[in-house]
């Protein structure tokens, strides 16, 4: 005897059908988690500033980024790195209770295929070798990098104590040539870290020093910085400050322009609380 699909079925199964209040009441199937996508190149952080993600007693700080920000590797290298800074940021504070450790560490990397490093040295900064700069090497070392990241590189850091009432605000950009505000803008702000030293140093002399520094200069057929000039305002008129200033500014590179050269005028309003 033949019977048919839908009566084998429901004999094998031996269960009565199911009333429509029974179906009401089941529990609803849980939706399945949704699949988190690695964020985008152009989402990763360039720049770390760690002093303002964790506890930073004492009003201490490090920051850093990527020595040459127009470098496609930029975003892998400075992901990578801030997955270092609480490493960073624990040899700032044991180094700090022998004294007050301030300025700035140019590490040089060399990254393998795999995104392993091969090597973490101190190539220059006004932190010398010592016990935070080794302790720092050691940190970095021990950090895995993206493949693409691989090569060599130089990494700038920078420590120092800060207070939270300062501020850096652009205020107007005058850009003219053939490369796109997109691109130099987020290049020197990526530098204000560095920048915001330089004030915080000056503060140090002079409380009340505050105002406008307006920056100008020339990036060539290269992508280089040119005949980089800062005008300051009389209330932040001190030689050293403004000295500072222009060495983060020589240290900006950019992609080539698409033709000649591209004149850049970029003021920056400095602001304290205290």
């Amino acid at each position: 005897m033949r019977f048919p699909l839908a009566a084998i079925v429901l004999l094998g199964c031996g269960a009565a059908r199911p009333t429509p209040a029974a179906l009401e009441s089941a529990p609803a199937r849980p939706e399945p988690a949704p699949i988190s996508a690695p964020a985008p190149k152009s989402e990763r952080p360039l720049f770390c500033v760690d002093g303002l993600l964790l506890a930073t007693p004492h009003g201490l700080k490090v920051t850093g980024g990527p020595r040459d920000m127009s470098d496609p590797r930029a975003p892998d290298i400075g992901a990578g790195a801030c997955l270092a800074f609480p490493a960073l940021f624990r040899c700032r504070n044991e180094a700090s209770k022998k004294g007050t450790p301030e300025g700035t560490l140019e590490i040089s990397l060399s990254i393998d295929d795999h995104g392993a490093v091969i090597s973490a040295k101190r190539a220059g900064g006004s932190i010398g070798v010592g016990e935070l700069s080794q302790c720092v090497e050691k940190a970095l070392a021990a950090q895995r990098f993206t493949a693409d990241a691989k090569g060599e590189t130089k990494y700038d850091i920078t420590m120092h104590a800060v207070s939270d009432t300062l501020s850096l605000t652009e205020n107007g950009t005058d850009i003219r040539g053939r490369l796109l505000p997109d691109i130099i803008k987020p290049t020197i702000r990526a530098k204000f870290p560095m920048l915001r030293a330089c004030y915080e140093d000056v503060l140090k002399k002079n409380q009340q020093a505050f105002g406008t520094a307006r920056f100008e200069f020339l990036i060539n057929e290269q992508g280089a910085v040119t005949g980089e000039k800062i005008t300051v305002d009389a209330t932040m008129d001190d030689a050293t400050l403004e000295g500072c200033l222009l060495g983060v500014v020589r240290s900006l590179a950019f992609p080539p322009p698409e033709v000649g050269k591209v004149l850049v005028v970029y003021p920056i309003v400095f602001q304290s609380g205290l």
